[in-house]
């Protein structure tokens, strides 16, 4: 079972700024949340890192696996950076003349996955793709051709 690839400064190195000494405890401990947010979402994450390499991969390639890697690093620190960037989940700020407001999908103060993110991380692997769908046996109403009378046969005296 793969561990959490993740580290601060896998955080760092995705910041757009210098994280303060207090960012980065705060971040390597949302790190570690926003793992366990990732495993509940796509459950088959871990095993689809543990993949060993194909051997016949040339070395200067990347393994399906170290790609997956890759996302989900980029993936956690998004998470965090959301977080770090709006802890306390401000939406805007007035003074005299100053106005700011912040986009609502990055404004709740809270480590969370976007739906995007699922779709991104989770893409080909069928046990993630249908976790959360359900799939209804219905196939819908058959359509059939409507019946025409023949106007020859038609008598308005008798109706039908």
């Amino acid at each position: 079972m793969a561990t959490n690839p993740a580290t601060v400064d896998d955080l760092n190195a995705n910041a757009l700024r210098t994280l303060t000494a207090q960012e980065q405890t705060v971040g390597t401990r949302k790190l570690r949340k926003a793992w366990g947010i990732i495993l509940q979402f796509v459950p088959s994450i871990s095993s689809r890192l543990d993949e060993p390499r194909p051997e016949d991969l040339p070395e200067e390639e990347q393994s399906p696996a170290e790609i997956l890697r890759d996302l989900v690093i980029d993936t956690q620190c998004d998470m965090v950076l959301r977080f770090l960037n709006n802890p306390d989940g401000l939406l805007e700020e007035k003074g005299d003349d100053y106005e700011y407001r912040r986009d609502s999908a990055t404004s709740t103060g809270a480590v969370y996955i976007t739906e995007g993110e699922i779709a991104l991380l989770g893409a080909g692997d069928s046990v993630s793709e249908t976790a959360f769908s359900i799939k209804p046996d219905y196939a819908g109403p058959t359509i059939t051709e409507p019946e025409f009378r023949d106007v020859q046969t038609f008598d308005p005296g008798s109706g039908w």
